[in-house]
């Protein structure tokens, strides 16, 4: 063994240890964020609190860990996705079903589809088909269409809300989304454009600014984050700029050669975090951790348990949840327009105009086919992740990896069909696949 295997062997070890002391840390972490946080707070909302034995939550501990022997943390696109969707989804999940059921030998299936899934993601990044180039018709669309196509895509929404622009104060954002909400009833274009100038133009403009030092491109980056947020309260809109430097900057930054500091950084800022919201009364903590560890990381699993809750008693929807397939089908099995609104209200029994929007793994997997259908968009969303870092080969790691941050996001928390269209993801393929994004020669990819 020469001198590089062993350096890269050496470094494999470090990755996988520094990969799995996270993920010990993180499990123990989200098992005490839901037993003194989760729980006794939001119980009214649907956190249980169904007493285990010690085999079970041993069990579902190794259930939730086993993915993590499969990353390898690569400055890739797969693996950044791959270990976001370990965070956001797969522990959360796994977890809350332990606390949720009572009879855990009726949720095992479940904690076992996700396991696979989650494993199935880490494995994106091994695979040899990600590695390649494409050679053909990389540079057919001009980079200027998409930065037109943002321009127009913005002004548009400008003028479409006018005076309705208005930034207000997170407490304030629900009697904004009502007042605007009612303006663009019929006007179904500018919910598309308002999801893609937060999800995909944002990300894009900035991140290519920060390549090609462009002021101008971070500013309007910056002002699509701005105008989405005053014309629809989105949070994850106002947030979206300090992600994509966050994500940029720590991609460009050479000496780290991996991602394998990112899991440790969030889970030591989720540690600190928590500690301060319990022993610091304040309501800036208190918003802090009902943002943060309510509405995003314990959501995924109060959400699963609501989706099995509900599909077993509902026949699924075979994908009618999408609005073409219904078109053509009328399977969908609900009144309510929204797969979301419809879970809430019968999971709940009230907040009819509650929407529980849920991740691609519950939407498009168990909703659509219940179990089955689980390992069905795992297989299709690895296929994506393996495509998505072929495309990555083209162009420098640190703007693609920036420019999906907001698509990134929203596939875990909405069907992953809808992250294709409505929030833009196809609007990045054809940007990776079909443009040139610079003139300097691209890194081969990185082992």
């Amino acid at each position: 063994m020469n001198f590089s295997e062993q350096l890269e062997k050496k470094l494999d070890g470090r990755v996988l240890a520094v990969s799995i002391v996270s993920t010990i840390v993180y499990i123990i972490l989200f098992r005490v964020i839901y037993t003194e946080y989760l729980y006794p707070l939001f119980g009214y909302i649907g956190y249980k609190y169904a007493v285990s034995t010690e085999y079970e939550e041993i069990l579902t501990n190794v259930l939730a860990f086993i993915p993590i022997l499969f990353y390898r943390a690569r400055k890739v696109p797969s693996d950044l996705i791959a270990i976001l969707t370990f965070i956001l989804i797969h522990i959360p999940t796994v977890i809350t079903l332990q606390y949720h059921f009572k009879d855990y030998n009726a949720i095992i299936v479940y904690q076992v589809a996700f396991t696979f899934a989650q494993t199935l993601f880490f494995l994106a990044s091994w695979n040899k088909l990600g590695e390649e180039r494409c050679e053909k018709y990389t540079d057919c669309i001009s980079i200027h269409y998409f930065i037109i196509l943002g321009v127009l895509v913005l002004a548009v929404l400008i003028v479409f809300f006018g005076d309705r622009l208005r930034f207000v104060s997170f407490s304030d954002i629900y009697s904004l989304r009502s007042e605007n909400d009612k303006l663009t009833r019929g006007h179904g274009f500018i919910n598309y454009f308002l999801m893609w100038a937060a999800d995909f133009f944002s990300p894009f403009f900035i991140a290519y600014g920060c390549m090609k030092k462009k002021l101008w491109a971070q500013a309007i980056g910056c002002l699509c984050s701005l105008v989405v947020y005053m014309a629809s309260g989105s949070k994850s809109a106002i947030l979206m700029p300090i992600a994509v430097y966050g994500i940029y900057y720590l991609m460009a930054y050479k000496r780290m050669k991996s991602i394998k500091l990112l899991f440790p950084i969030i889970t030591f800022g989720v540690l600190i975090l928590f500690l301060l919201s319990l022993y610091i009364d304040n309501k800036l903590f208190y918003f802090i951790g009902t943002v943060l560890f309510m509405r995003t990381l314990g959501v995924a699993g109060w959400l699963a348990s609501g989706y099995i809750t509900v599909f077993n008693s509902y026949p699924f929807t075979y994908y009618s949840h999408i609005g073409i397939v219904n078109y053509f089908t009328g399977m969908y099995p609900f009144h309510n327009p929204s797969l979301g609104n419809a879970v809430w209200t019968i999971y709940r029994g009230r907040g009819v105009h509650t929407n529980a929007n849920a991740n691609f793994l519950l939407t498009d997997g168990f909703a659509a086919l219940g179990i089955p259908g689980i390992f069905l968009i795992a297989v299709l969303f690895y296929i994506i992740l393996v495509y998505v870092n072929r495309l990555s080969n083209n162009h420098e790691m640190p703007f693609v990896m920036a420019t999906l941050t907001g698509t990134v996001m929203a596939v875990t928390n909405v069907s992953l069909f809808t992250t294709i269209l409505s929030c833009g993801f196809f609007l990045c393929l054809l940007l990776l696949r079909f443009s040139k994004t610079t003139d300097q020669p691209v890194p081969a990819y990185e082992v």
